[in-house]
């Protein structure tokens, strides 16, 4: 079976190591339609934000 992470974050913007700043987010549909595909296939995606620490595995 395959295993697909989707790490997602609440940032609304990035800051590089230079101190430049971007814009980030993302679309709902962005994350549904390849969870969809995903499990379509037989995988099992999960999602995590970059701060959660990730539960013992079941499988």
């Amino acid at each position: 079976m395959t295993r697909v992470l989707f790490v997602v974050s609440a940032a609304d913007r990035w800051t590089l190591r230079d101190g430049e700043v971007h814009p980030s987010g993302f679309w709902g549909e962005e994350l549904a339609v390849p969870h969809k595909v995903f499990t379509g296939a037989g995988g099992r995606p999960r999602s995590r934000r970059p701060a959660e620490r990730p539960r013992p595995s079941t499988g």
